[in-house]
């Protein structure tokens, strides 16, 4: 999923400073919410930065950053639980300031992806199959996905743009983790696979991790 911007998109060098598998707060795996059956883990695997040069728009030269996260999802609970490693799409991500003692300052990003109407129904087999993934009680799933920021390459213009420009941050990651499908649908095929476990079509949130922001001098004109 990118983003379609009018203005220029850059990419920007994020770095992780923290150990894997390691969150702000030290712990190693985080639940969203607390009665929540999983638990996600995230690192930073790599980065990558580009400049999308268009005179049109007017603006600042804006950068486009995609980190890709490696996650760990374990499944805490005491039944099973079923996943769609393929569904698994992330989300609009969130930044914060760091403050000094390590913990979230204020919210300096946040994108709202639009999204137009419901994906069109499919044929949900009468049982999983290998396009699913069955975890049970202590079982853990790994993937990797990228999550995209947007940066300005000028420090006047951050608070016009939404842009982020250089500097030490916490990035909050957010997937959704099943079909973006009218809820009828998808409950429709929880109660189909009940016995096989609990279809998990909620979301998660990863634990804030720091990262420092570094634009290149001269980013790559990024390619579509």
């Amino acid at each position: 999923m990118r983003l379609k911007l009018s203005a220029g998109l850059t990419t920007f060098i994020l770095y992780a400073a923290v150990a894997p598998w390691q969150s702000a707060s030290g712990q190693k795996l985080q639940a969203d919410p607390a009665n929540d059956p999983l638990r996600l883990a995230v690192r930073v695997v790599s980065q990558s930065y580009c400049i999308e040069e268009d005179d049109r728009s007017g603006g600042p030269p804006i950068g486009h950053l995609e980190i890709l996260l490696h996650l760990k999802i374990k499944n805490a609970s005491r039944h099973r639980v079923i996943l769609c490693p393929t569904c698994i799409e992330p989300d609009d991500p969130r930044t914060f300031a760091l403050n000094s003692d390590g913990t979230p300052g204020n919210l300096v990003y946040n994108m709202n992806t639009d999204r137009f109407g419901y994906e069109p129904s499919i044929g949900y087999p009468d049982r999983p199959n290998d396009r699913y993934q069955i975890l049970g009680p202590g079982e853990t799933l790994e993937t990797q996905k990228g999550v995209w920021l947007l940066g300005v390459l000028d420090s006047a213009y951050p608070a016009r743009y939404g842009g982020m420009s250089n500097g030490k941050y916490l990035l909050e990651a957010h997937f959704l983790m099943w079909r973006w499908e009218k809820p009828e649908e998808t409950e429709r095929i929880k109660q189909k696979w009940a016995k096989y476990g609990q279809v998990y079509d909620g979301d998660l949130k990863a634990s804030p991790i720091p990262i420092e922001i570094e634009f290149p001098a001269k980013p790559p004109t990024c390619r579509h």
